[in-house]
């Protein structure tokens, strides 16, 4: 999804709020099926694993793809 977001707008770094609505509108349950009740323990899970790095805090955190 991050890719996406590079490939067809161009922005590197998202902010948490847009991203959180992009992957809800792409999967509905996606919070559900990671075990997680909110976006911001969904981000947790992707930064503990590598997937991506967050600068700040709350909706105007950015998230960067990790390559």
């Amino acid at each position: 999804m991050l890719k996406t977001f590079r490939q067809s707008k161009g922005i590197v770094d998202p902010y948490s709020q847009v991203v959180a609505k992009v992957v809800l509108k792409v999967n509905v349950n996606a919070f559900q099926q990671a075990g997680v009740t909110s976006f911001e323990e969904y981000l947790a899970i992707a930064e503990k694993q590598g997937l991506v790095t967050v600068e700040g805090k709350g909706p105007s955190a950015k998230i960067r793809l990790k390559e």
